[in-house]
């Protein structure tokens, strides 16, 4: 290489400047798709996980003959208002301290000329409130 004397700047080093402005631009690119997927992928995997548990809660509201629409809870369930609420820790057990999820069932109960209709109102969220997964299972006895 040459030295530059007459005050102009020397084209290569100007070209590895774009070139390493290039990799930075696509290197934050890169990062931006890969912290993105990774978020997309835990609230895909918190989606999946409350649908399975609200529809297991769903199941055992068709299979108790009970009047009460909340009864399936049994009776440890806290209760918020008219609203059971369930909380379950990061991989979703039942706890009682600091959790990560919440599911709440609202009950109610219509009579009408076929007989009672039940139904239940069972809502997954995260601690945060953001909502996974909404379900309204109902039956008539």
């Amino acid at each position: 290489m040459t030295e530059n004397t007459n005050g102009k700047a020397n084209p290569f080093f100007i070209e590895m400047i774009v070139v390493i402005f290039f990799f930075a631009l696509s290197a934050a690119v890169i990062l931006q798709v890969f912290v993105g997927s990774h978020q997309r992928s835990l609230l895909s995997r918190d989606q999946n996980n409350a649908l399975m548990e609200v529809q297991a809660l769903a199941e055992e509201f068709k299979a108790d003959d009970d009047e009460n629409p909340l009864s399936f809870l049994g009776e440890d369930a806290p209760v918020s208002g008219e609203t059971y609420v369930l909380s379950y820790d990061r991989t979703w057990n039942r706890t009682d301290q600091a959790p990560a999820y919440r599911v709440s069932a609202a009950g109610t109960s219509d009579e009408n000329k076929a007989g009672l209709l039940l139904s239940v109102r069972l809502r997954a969220e995260r601690a945060d409130g953001t909502l996974l997964c909404e379900l309204t299972p109902q039956k008539y006895l």
